[in-house]
């Protein structure tokens, strides 16, 4: 406590420890600041409550700021008009007296008062006072009344010269505290701004995503599909509910040509305020400069990380606001994929964002994904020496604008394993991307892929496990748990995890998919023909799960229905590129295993997305003991494998 007593009863005597500063049209939010620090036993003094009955005004507020501890500021339009305020911030500023500055709304401050509150500590009202202001209100007192912190905080200067005021949690407290190893960053609350920004606190708070990402230091950054889907939420239930030790957020408030960001980051675990800081910007910079922001907020949030501070990445500034929020439009329609149109959409979305910015590299690394992804497996609707080719292309430009895009590495090392069947350097640009950014999701998805392709299925798992760490609400991170243990045949694992997702949302197509895949694998081909047609029809008929179902029909004995789809899939690769693989599929069900090697000779010619998962496709156990097979495997560069089929197969001839 400060010397004298700094706490007191609320009403009681004795000096004041708070004196509270406000024009008189800001009356309730002063007095809601009085009951607040007095539920804490924080005394303050305030106008006209505690003017005595017949003592001078001037007098009264004179005494009140000599005994007062700290000095507490209500900004607004009115308190910068008001020639009392200015006169009690230039007592407080002679008695040296600690300010607080409470800021009501995001008017530009008139040049005598940022002379006057360049120092002061600056909390941001937003829309009123609520519990986890109130609570930053208190801490800051109570930092102010300890002799061991007097002092600490501190104004950071950016290069731009604009003035970030930060406040940050109490010494006394951070002794106790480790660093900070996770985090959830949430969107950032726009108010005062029209409908077309609307974009842009989510490109702050995505900013900052990548940067904390990178630091080393940090076991787990939230993804964006899963941290923004807490946007409405309270941030600490958020951060509870994503498992993380601190959640970041922030409010952007636009007004007139000013620009007023603030930013908080709490513990999840008790509720207390580790660091915050407010940041002015021009109206005219704040469309253009959300990377530069987070910039800024991550190197003053950096002493509460462990690690080292992140490098400034020029390779992820954008010149043009569109861009960016084309940039994020395009990760949001990918990621619904393998909706019929998701990914046309985003590489419409994409290409737009590049001619709003052509040097921006995560909308050519976007670009790059979604024709790797339109020509590997999971989608398979282009023709893999088209598509493959328009991928790599985007990739290198990607990388020769900004050589640590981890985004670009993940997509080269995806182009590996899927197309060119370079396994080692699959697998160097996987780790390149996640020496980059240890959290980036999508790399630890992908890299999963590929171990479970070389047979390195514990390590296989622990990716896959990392990924829902980080993203755990994404939809197709959580399937894939479901495709791991399919692919390491673990089957009552898949059919487990498949319903897990489908609990999160009972209408998405890869649950559907993997639960049928599993239940077929173990026989049960009623309930597995079931899911496929979900599938099928979820997906806006995939020619993917088309194919499934037609194997599923085979191996259930439906022989009619099996070569029906073969007639369907032999009319579309009329007018698109089908896979000859999963074609091969359905003759395999068939118990036509000749025609099936020709056609994955076929597949192998073209370079078939599913052929890196050769040794791991338990469609494929009937032929697996033919020497056709062991000789495809050999093209493709994976080891042969004996392995027993999970059920047997009768001739259907």
């Amino acid at each position: 406590m400060a010397e004298g007593g700094g706490e007191d009863s609320a009403g009681g005597g004795g000096a004041p420890t708070v004196f509270i500063s406000y024009a008189s049209q800001d009356a309730a939010v002063a007095n809601a600041l009085v009951q607040a620090l007095e539920l804490h036993r924080l005394r303050c003094w305030i106008a006209p409550r505690d003017v005595i009955a017949g003592s001078l005004y001037a007098e009264a507020i004179v005494r009140a700021l000599n005994e007062a501890k700290v000095f507490v500021l209500v900004l607004s339009v009115h308190a910068e008009a008001s020639p009392h305020v200015r006169k009690e911030i230039e007592r407080a500023i002679a008695k040296r007296r600690p300010i607080i500055t409470l800021r009501a709304d995001a008017e530009p401050l008139p040049p005598a008062f940022e002379y006057y509150l360049s120092e002061s500590q600056w909390i941001d009202l937003g829309s009123g006072l609520t519990d986890a202001t109130a609570a930053t209100l208190v801490d800051a007192v109570r930092r102010h009344l300890d002799p061991a912190v007097a002092g600490a905080l501190a104004v950071n200067q950016g290069a731009s010269g604009h003035h970030t005021q930060p406040w940050v949690g109490s010494k006394k407290n951070a002794g106790k505290r480790a660093p900070v190893d996770s985090i959830a960053v949430l969107p950032f609350a726009l108010t005062g701004a029209p409908a077309s920004m609307t974009f842009l606190g989510e490109g702050i708070a995505e900013c900052l995503i990548h940067s904390l990402s990178e630091l080393p230091g940090i076991r787990k950054v939230i993804a964006r599909n899963s941290a923004f889907k807490y946007a409405e939420s309270d941030p600490l239930e958020a951060g509870r509910m994503l498992d993380v030790r601190a959640v970041l957020t922030g409010r952007l408030r636009i007004s007139r040509q000013a620009a007023c960001l603030t930013a908080e980051l709490v513990d999840t675990a008790d509720s207390a305020h580790l660091w915050g800081a407010v940041i002015d910007r021009p109206l005219k910079e704040i469309a253009h400069s959300q990377a530069d922001l987070a910039d800024e907020i991550c190197t003053a949030l950096s002493p509460k990380l462990p690690g080292k501070q992140p490098q400034v990445r020029r390779g992820r500034r954008v010149a043009n606001f569109d861009a960016y929020r084309l940039y994020l439009q395009g990760r949001y329609a990918w990621s619904k994929r393998p909706a019929a149109g998701a990914v046309d959409e985003a590489i419409g979305l994409f290409e737009k964002a590049i001619e709003h910015d052509s040097g921006f590299a995560l909308a050519h690394a976007g670009l790059a994904d979604c024709y790797n992804t339109l020509s590997a497996w999971e989608s398979g609707s282009i023709a893999p020496r088209v598509g493959f080719e328009k991928a790599r292309l985007s990739t290198l430009c990607a990388l020769q604008l900004d050589k640590r895009c981890a985004e670009a590495h993940t997509s080269l090392a995806y182009s590996h394993l899927h197309y060119s069947w370079e396994w080692e350097s699959a697998e160097h640009e996987f780790k390149q991307a996640l020496t980059i950014s240890p959290n980036y999701a999508n790399a630890h998805h992908w890299y999963s892929h590929l171990l479970a392709a070389v047979g390195r299925l514990d390590e296989s798992l622990a990716e896959s496990r990392k990924l829902i760490e980080l993203d755990p609400l994404d939809l197709v991170n959580n399937v894939h748990l479901s495709w791991h243990h399919y692919m390491a045949r673990e089957f009552p694992a898949a059919i487990s995890e498949a319903q897990r997702t489908l609990a999160m949302e009972r209408r998405f197509q890869w649950g559907h998919f993997f639960v049928g895949l599993a239940l077929d694998a173990v026989g049960e081909h009623r309930d597995a023909l079931k899911y496929l047609r979900a599938s099928l029809d979820l997906s806006g008929q995939s020619t993917v799960m088309l194919a499934a179902l037609g194997h599923a029909y085979g191996t259930a004995h439906e022989y009619d229905a099996a070569r029906k789809v073969l007639t369907q899939l032999g009319e579309l690769s009329q007018t698109r590129y089908i896979s000859s693989y999963e074609i091969a599929l359905i003759h395999i069900s068939l118990d036509e295993h000749d025609r099936a090697l020709d056609l994955l000779d076929v597949a192998v010619e073209e370079r078939s997305g599913w052929l890196p998962y050769l040794l791991n496709d338990v469609r494929l156990d009937p032929v697996r003991s033919n020497a056709k097979f062991a000789s495809l495997t050999a093209r493709v560069g994976l080891r042969p494998v004996s392995v027993d089929p999970v059920h047997p197969q009768t001739s259907h001839r």
